[in-house]
C-alpha cells in the first residue's frame, strides 16, 4: 500500500502546496492504470516526514519527501506509460525545470497566497483553522506567513529587500537606516494633534500600503510573464508538436508546472489578479496552459482514494505535546 501525505482537508488537496497537488496527480496517473493499491491522506502533519515536509510518500517503509524525490521514485519504479519517456538529456532538462518551479514559482505562489493581503486575510489564513485545532492554527499560520515573506523577498516582491549583508539572525526586520528609508517619514514621525489629524495620518498610511502592494503585484505579473515565456521557449526548443514539453505525454516537470498554474489561477482566490492578467488581451498564455491543464486532468481522472488521518497521523494538540515530550514518535 502506497501512502501519500499532503496538505488539505476533507477530500480536497490544498492549493497552499502545488507540490502536494502535483504528487497526487502523478500518483494517480501511474497507479490507477496498473490497479496499484494506494491512498492519499490530507494529514497536514510534517512530523511524519524525516525531513519535516509534505508531500510525503511512503512505500514499503521507505520515505520520499518533496515532489522531486517522489516523482523520481514513482517514474523509475512504477511508470508504465503514464508519463513521458525521456532521454538522458531530456531527463536533465526536466529535473532543471522542477528546480526552477520549486524556487521561482513557489515564491510566486507564496506571494499570491500570503503577501497579497486580500487573499491572505480572506482565504489563506482561514485554511489553518481547517488544518489544525485550536490553538495550533495560530502558531502554524504565523510560521507559514513569516516563511513566505522571507521567500518572496528573494524575488524582490516583498516590502523589504533581501540582503547577503544581513547580520541579524532573528529573522525579524531590524530598524536600520535602510529599513526606515522605506517608511513614510512624514507619517511615521507625525503626532496626531486632533482626531481629524489622526484620521488623516491613518488614511495616508493605508494609501501608502496599497501603493506598495500594487507595485509588488505589478512586479509579480512581470515575473509571471517572463517565466511563462521561458517555459514556452523550452517547449519550442524541444521541437514538440504535442501538448506537453516533450510530446503527447506529460513529464514530471509538466505535472508540477500545471499544478502551479492551477493554484496561481484558482477560482477560490478573492483577488484573481494573476488570472485576470492572463485572461487579458495582453497575454497569450492562458488558453494554451488551460488546454494543457484540461488534458492533464483527463489523464489523472478523479484524485483518490482519499482518507482522513488516523491516530498519530492527526496533527492534534495531544499528539504535538506527546511528540515534544517523547511519548509520541514518528
Amino acid at each position: 500500500m502506497i501512502k501519500l501525505h499532503v496538505w488539505g482537508y476533507d477530500e480536497e488537496i490544498s492549493i497552499i502546496s502545488p507540490s502536494c497537488i502535483a504528487s497526487a496527480w502523478l500518483l494517480n496517473m501511474i497507479a490507477q492504470p496498473q490497479d496499484m493499491s494506494f491512498e492519499i491522506v490530507p494529514s497536514n502533519n510534517p512530523h511524519l516526514s524525516k525531513l519535516n515536509e509534505l508531500p510525503l510518500l511512503i512505500d514499503e517503509d521507505k520515505q520520499f519527501s518533496g515532489f522531486g524525490n517522489i516523482a523520481a521514485y514513482l517514474t523509475t519504479k512504477y511508470n508504465a506509460g503514464g508519463t513521458a519517456t525521456l532521454s538522458e538529456d531530456q531527463s536533465l532538462l526536466d529535473d532543471s525545470l522542477i528546480v526552477l518551479l520549486e524556487s521561482k514559482f513557489e515564491a510566486l505562489n507564496k506571494y499570491n497566497l500570503f503577501s497579497n493581503s486580500k487573499n491572505h486575510e480572506n482565504y489563506t489564513r482561514k485554511l489553518f483553522a481547517k488544518f489544525f485545532p485550536f490553538p495550533m492554527m495560530y502558531n502554524q499560520s504565523s510560521k507559514f506567513y513569516n516563511d513566505a515573506q522571507n521567500q518572496v523577498r528573494l524575488l524582490g516582491l516583498g516590502e523589504h529587500k533581501s540582503s547577503f549583508l544581513n547580520f541579524t539572525s532573528s529573522g525579524e526586520d531590524t530598524e536600520t537606516e535602510f529599513f526606515n528609508s522605506e517608511l513614510d517619514e512624514d507619517v511615521e514621525k507625525s503626532k496626531a494633534i486632533s482626531g481629524l489629524h489622526e484620521k488623516s495620518l491613518v488614511q495616508k498610511s493605508e494609501t501608502k500600503k496599497v501603493l506598495k502592494e500594487s507595485r509588488s503585484s505589478m512586479k509579480c505579473l512581470l515575473l509571471v510573464d517572463q517565466l511563462f515565456s521561458r517555459l514556452e521557449k523550452l517547449k519550442a526548443e524541444q521541437g514538440s508538436r504535442g501538448t506537453f514539453t516533450f510530446g503527447d505525454q506529460p513529464s514530471a516537470g509538466d505535472v508540477l508546472f500545471l499544478a502551479y498554474f492551477f493554484t496561481l489561477t484558482h477560482p477560490s482566490l478573492p483577488d484573481k489578479f494573476i488570472l485576470n492578467y492572463l485572461m487579458s488581451n495582453n497575454s497569450k498564455y492562458h488558453q494554451s496552459f488551460s488546454d494543457r491543464l484540461k488534458d492533464l486532468q483527463s489523464k489523472v481522472g478523479k484524485v483518490g482514494p482519499l482518507r482522513k488521518p488516523e491516530g498519530k497521523e492527526v496533527p492534534s494538540l495531544f499528539n504535538e505535546v506527546g511528540y515534544w515530550t517523547g511519548l509520541v514518535s514518528y
